[in-house]
């Protein structure tokens, strides 16, 4: 039988540039952390074991860098998740044996074998990123013994679409690894919370959404990472330094909101063939 009542954790971390086993480590760290906050389900940012502010370079030296999944990350992570009986979402720069990269977050389990992964779709327009990553292609939902967990990856959540389809296909959970480029001087942009609380009410999820928090290169992350309900309410957020963050959730909650908004039940897809049209100029 599922559980119904769980912790989840957003754990908002400073990345060393080109240090991977450093990365890991304080990952490892801020892991042991979470879990004496009681966290049973917690989410690393995106691409948490290298700096991300170098990607602006376009280096293809950086290639160095990606890893195949499972891989030394990964099990690395496993291990942890292993001992404590946890799952952790720890996302990585993937290299297919094919030579295809991609920008993936692995879900790893309780026993510290992978679950499930999922590659981000929609690459930002930036150059740097497009560079370096090859979209993914599909929304998997991975059903857990603690709930439905679905996630995106950073820029995915400026679109109200692929949340959507992992509510549809089932999700209770959306787990939300990003890294949002730094400036000189972090600054709270209003869009983040917006979009975030949105996202999770629109589709009725519980959403973790992860940022980085620290600096880079003499740059400034916001932070702010957030764990939202179904109605939009935001359970815990943080600062702007390195640190993790908890709420402890009840999915009945998230079904009787659900049953109560019946959105599923109301929606008329019959007359959404507009929104998977590519626009002029696009596509075929």
């Amino acid at each position: 039988m599922n559980r119904r009542n769980l912790t989840l954790a957003a754990i908002q971390m400073n990345c060393a540039p080109f240090d991977k086993a450093a990365n890991v480590e304080r990952a490892i760290g801020l892991i042991e952390t979470a879990v004496e906050k009681g966290a049973e389900l917690m989410v690393l940012p995106e691409l948490f074991t290298m700096g991300f502010y170098i990607f602006k370079d376009r280096n293809p030296d950086f290639f160095d860098m990606a890893e195949p999944i499972p891989g030394p990350t990964t099990e690395a992570i496993g291990r942890i998740a292993k001992k404590h009986g946890v799952y952790i979402v720890a996302p990585v720069f993937e290299r297919l044996a094919s030579g295809v990269y991609h920008n993936t977050a692995p879900l790893i389990g309780p026993d510290g074998v992978i679950i499930g992964k999922y590659s981000k779709t929609h690459v930002p327009p930036r150059p740097e990123e497009k560079f370096y990553f090859s979209p993914g292609s599909e929304f998997p939902v991975f059903p857990t013994e603690i709930g439905k967990i679905g996630m995106v990856i950073c820029y995915d959540r400026e679109f109200p679409e692929p949340i959507r389809v992992l509510s549809l296909k089932g999700a209770e959970m959306v787990m939300v690894p990003s890294v949002i480029f730094p400036r000189d001087k972090a600054s709270y942009p209003d869009g983040w919370i917006l979009v975030n609380r949105a996202r999770s009410y629109d589709s009725g999820v519980f959403g973790v959404f992860v940022n980085r928090g620290g600096k880079e290169s003499g740059k400034e992350y916001f932070g702010h990472s957030m764990i939202v309900n179904p109605n939009g309410k935001v359970l815990a957020q943080a600062g702007f330094d390195e640190c993790v963050i908890t709420a402890s959730i009840d999915l009945e909650d998230e079904a009787i909101w659900r049953r109560r908004r019946a959105y599923d039940k109301e929606r008329r897809p019959e007359m959404y063939s507009k929104i998977v049209e590519p626009r002029k100029g696009q596509g075929s």
